[in-house]
């Protein structure tokens, strides 16, 4: 891994554990609908999304920052605003293309190297917070084009898995079987209970190779790295679809999950961020059939 993907990598992971360690990782908080506000660029308006969303997040929780708006350097002096001396800027992986200038000028080259690839680097952005002189007003949310419940009741219909519901305390989901068991509406104090646990479910069976195909060796065995980290996985992809469908977030996990998510980050931090990306992959997947709902993706920002 080069140098700088190797320190963002470690940042992601660090940060993320103190945010668990402080109880304040996204994914740790209960949100009501509509109040967990995503990271955007304070001057796009367009929104981070993966890795870099998660680890924003989790800086301005960290910090006790409430805007979630976020811009580099030479934005934010575009703007008319300045950086305070002193404050440190957050890393974000933005993926740049790189294209083989030989194609431009020999017809001949082959298609195969003339089509782009793609790098990442790492750019530091900063919080509205820690600069002055900005006028950009306050941030701003739009009404969803689309009724919340019924939106989770359409994600779980395009999922087209099986789902059993008992009467018990037991939500899982079976990739043998490719069944989600759930327990009876009923049962959840709120149905945003309810919708939370569904949509950590629904994460889980993307893994199905009718679905998203993502390798489960050792992901039902409780106490394995395999399994704390398809668990973040699933927690995360299910927090950024209580956002997107305005459905809100209900804290599921205990301090067992806690202290495993710790150990998962200190031991491989690049895996974890590889989950974390997954999360996004599993939300968009989910979520393809919902009315886009808010300001657009940033584009070119790597997950």
């Amino acid at each position: 891994m080069h140098p700088r993907l190797e320190k963002y990598a470690r940042t992601f992971a660090d940060r993320l554990i103190e945010a668990l360690e402080a109880g304040v990782a996204p994914w740790q908080k209960p949100w009501k609908p509509g109040e967990l506000c995503w990271p955007v660029n304070a001057t796009t308006g367009r929104r981070y999304r993966g890795n870099n969303a998660i680890l924003l997040l989790a800086t301005a929780l960290i910090r006790g920052w409430s805007d979630m708006r976020w811009a580099g350097f030479g934005q934010i002096r575009r703007a008319g605003g300045m950086v305070r001396k002193g404050e440190k800027g957050t890393p974000v992986l933005v993926r740049r293309e790189h294209r083989n200038a030989a194609a431009a000028v020999d017809e001949d080259i082959d298609k195969e190297e003339s089509r782009p690839s793609f790098f990442a680097t790492v750019h530091h952005v900063f919080n509205v917070a820690q600069a002055d002189g900005l006028d950009i007003g306050e941030p701003t949310a739009d009404e969803p084009p689309f009724e919340p419940h019924a939106a989770v009741g359409q994600v779980a219909e395009d999922a087209r898995v099986r789902i059993v519901h008992l009467r018990g305390d037991r939500a899982c989901y079976s990739p043998s079987a490719d069944t989600i068991t759930m327990p009876e509406p009923s049962q959840f104090t709120r149905p945003a209970a309810y919708e939370h646990t569904l949509l950590h479910e629904l994460a889980h069976c993307t893994s199905h190779p009718s679905r998203l195909d993502r390798p489960c060796h050792g992901v039902t065995d409780r106490g394995t790295t395999e399994y704390a980290i398809e668990e973040l996985r699933a927690e995360i992809a299910a927090l950024m679809l209580g956002e997107r469908l305005r459905t809100g977030h209900e804290q599921r996990h205990g301090h067992a999950y806690v202290a495993s998510w710790i150990r998962a980050l200190e031991n491989d931090p690049n895996a974890v961020r590889k989950a974390t990306t997954d999360s996004e992959r599993i939300a968009d997947w989910l979520a393809r059939n919902i009315p886009v709902a808010g300001v657009p993706d940033a584009p070119r920002l790597a997950a």
